[in-house]
């Protein structure tokens, strides 16, 4: 049998920005459909108080899914809008970035696939810690609309960092925070018309140093977004605003000295993709790089994928949303022609 070792180097990418992460201190858990993942993230957030970190990067966020799985009508619902105003007022340093496009905001109708974040975000900003009626929502300056990447927007990344004292861990997978997602076997619970429908998808619960370039990656997303320039949107309730905050917390630094763990027979790599540029808006407009990111993006994604499908000697397992090419594609980023070259072998 391969020793860890030998498989980490022949499938995991060498890469220089984002080497494999040695000597078994990270940890490494799969969480399998929202029935596990959600509930293991609310126990994560209800162990924070004065001076831990919660982040939280999504495509979409519904503010009234119960991480616990539980309706409106029962008495002890909790929709995550006030799990993370709690936190907030606790002193829990909450910040949430919301997936966005070049088209988010600024009208009252809404182009692209992100028509909900906008209210989302305003809901979440003026919602008002339990029990603390009447003082300032604690979310207001911490929820922001990350519409920088390509013009149809880009950031798709789904994640959440949470510190507890000097225990550190990051969740990142296929799953949003929303109702939909509250799903598990055998995914027959709704309905879509007269059709039994469900979620069927994965997160991954990381300790230790992997956890901490999870917290790098939302800490460059928090400085990216939060440096883009002022623009309005249109709220459906208060009329014109602003998209974002004027001012909101600053960058939240490296990640916090947290406790040795291990050793774990895992080897684990965490990998980022970004577009070349960070402004991406229609003709004539100039396209901006990014404002903390590498110049022209980062490839890790594919540079991973593609380094352990060259080195595949006999199956290649591919499950995805979607496998095809988008508008603003690159063909220097393409896989086909590796599977190909895979399936001759």
């Amino acid at each position: 049998m391969a020793s860890i070792d030998s498989l980490t180097e022949r499938y995991l990418a060498p890469l220089t920005t984002a080497p494999p992460i040695d000597a078994g201190r990270s940890e490494w858990t799969p969480l399998i459909d929202g029935c596990e993942y959600l509930p293991a993230l609310a126990e994560s957030i209800a162990g924070t108080g004065g001076g831990d970190h919660l982040f939280v990067l999504g495509l979409q966020l519904d503010p009234d899914v119960d991480l616990r799985g539980r309706d409106p009508s029962a008495p002890d619902w909790e929709p995550i809008r006030l799990t993370l105003a709690a936190a907030a007022a606790r002193e829990v340093d909450v910040r949430v970035i919301l997936a966005g496009s070049v088209f988010t905001g600024g009208m009252p109708f809404r182009v692209g696939p992100f028509v909900g974040n906008v209210e989302t975000a305003r809901d979440l900003r003026t919602t008002s810690a339990p029990g603390r009626d009447g003082e300032p929502p604690p979310l207001a300056d911490r929820v922001l609309l990350d519409w920088s990447g390509h013009r149809l927007g880009s950031n798709h990344q789904k994640a959440v960092v949470v510190t507890r004292g000097d225990e550190l861990e990051a969740y990142v997978g296929g799953m949003d925070i929303a109702a939909g997602r509250w799903d598990g076997p055998p995914h027959e619970s709704m309905r879509r018309g007269d059709a039994a429908w469900g979620w069927h998808d994965a997160a991954q619960r990381l300790r230790g140093p992997a956890a901490e370039r999870v917290w790098e990656v939302a800490r460059d997303r928090w400085r990216e977004a939060a440096s883009l320039p002022a623009r309005p949107a249109w709220y459906r309730e208060a009329g014109f605003g602003r998209l974002n905050p004027e001012r909101v917390p600053p960058d939240p630094g490296p990640p916090p000295d947290t406790a040795e763990l291990g050793p774990f027979d895992q080897r684990i790599q965490i990998l980022r993709s970004y577009g070349p540029w960070k402004q991406h808006p229609p003709p004539p407009a100039p396209r901006r790089g990014w404002t903390h990111l590498p110049e022209g993006g980062v490839h890790e994604v594919f540079e991973a994928l593609a380094h352990a499908i060259d080195a595949a000697r006999h199956y290649v397992y591919i499950e995805d949303q979607y496998f095809r090419e988008y508008p603003g594609g690159d063909s220097r980023f393409e896989l086909y022609g590796r599977l190909r070259d895979a399936a001759a072998r």
